[in-house]
């Protein structure tokens, strides 16, 4: 017990890696079987796509570090741009097996950054406009090409409900910044749960936004957009398809959406059935949507997971 006592952070960290482990194991055997089919549709796919596809991967990562890097500009944090892209890396990695795991990832590895001397509040706050800006350019992309495929008539309904979704959880975290802003209903609700916030938001107040670097996050995150775009067009061309702009965007939408929506596993499974059915009416037979999605997930979502799986295991005590 004494033992117990001296060590309880110690033991904490041991059992929560633990749980991680045991977590890992269990993905990797219930994903097995996409692993297995990924393999065969990559030994398949052209080698110079494959190629470019894996570098236009790294350009991903690269501008989700640098949409941390000019977060933390905005509340006039430095922080390195190798440090955002590890933190990045390791997030990514850890949201696949947190319930909410875009957002709850954000309260992991905060350390990285206080070794710049930065302060919890502008750390959080600097996670809260990454996160929130990531949500507002999905619907900056999302609207006008939602609102063509509605009057086209090409869109599902569980698009329209994904994008509903969406659109309260953007109309909810403005109303929430608001409220705590102006010290309304909700800053007044969360006091009296917490009343140890109220410091958390009276620092958080009187930082002041950089609005030439929160533009750069912006325009950062509209990059990101794009990227998954292209991605989408490197793969058809990949597997030897013909590349249609119109089938690539709104299979991308698609899998944001349902990403955004998605609250364990970050839409695994969901996202892949989702993106494979968009496409399929898109004149894709349905092995080749399956295969052309199978081989986009590669890029966007097993790569960056197992480069993020790899920096824990090269840095002393990130286990």
């Amino acid at each position: 017990m004494a033992f117990l006592k001296e060590n309880k952070k110690l033991v904490f960290e041991a059992l929560f890696a633990l749980l991680f482990i045991g977590l890992a194991i269990f993905f990797l055997r219930r994903e097995r079987m996409e692993i297995h089919d990924v393999s065969i549709i990559l030994s398949n796919a052209n080698p110079f796509w494959m190629l470019l596809g894996i570098l236009v991967t790294c350009l991903y990562i690269f501008m989700q570090g640098l949409m941390y890097f000019n977060s933390f500009r905005a509340v006039k944090g430095h922080v390195s741009l190798i440090t955002t892209v590890k933190v990045y890396l390791k997030r990514n990695f850890v949201s696949v097996f947190l319930p909410a795991g875009g957002v709850t990832s954000l309260a992991f590895f905060t350390k990285d950054f206080e070794h710049h001397n930065i302060s919890r509040t502008k750390i959080h706050f600097a996670s809260s406009i990454y996160a929130f800006t990531g949500i507002l350019t999905v619907l900056v992309v999302a609207i006008p090409i939602l609102t063509w495929a509605l009057i086209s008539r090409n869109i599902s309904s569980n698009q329209v409900i994904s994008f509903g979704i969406v659109c309260l959880i953007v109309a909810f975290l403005i109303f929430a910044f608001v409220s705590i802003i102006r010290q309304g209903f909700l800053y007044r609700l969360i006091i009296r749960i917490g009343p140890g916030v109220e410091a958390f938001f009276i620092e958080m107040k009187s930082i002041s936004i950089n609005k030439k670097s929160y533009t750069a996050t912006f325009f950062s995150s509209l990059m990101i957009e794009i990227i998954g775009v292209t991605h989408m067009m490197i793969t058809m061309k990949a597997l030897g398809f013909h590349v249609t702009l119109e089938a690539s965007v709104m299979a991308y939408i698609t899998s944001i959406l349902v990403l955004l929506v998605s609250p364990f596993l970050k839409g695994l499974g969901a996202i892949e059935l989702s993106m494979a059915f968009i496409l399929t009416r898109f004149g894709f037979s349905t092995v080749d949507a399956i295969s052309i999605t199978l081989l986009y997930r590669f890029f966007e979502f097993w790569l960056p997971l197992a480069i993020g799986g790899l920096s824990f295991l090269f840095v002393k005590n990130n286990l």
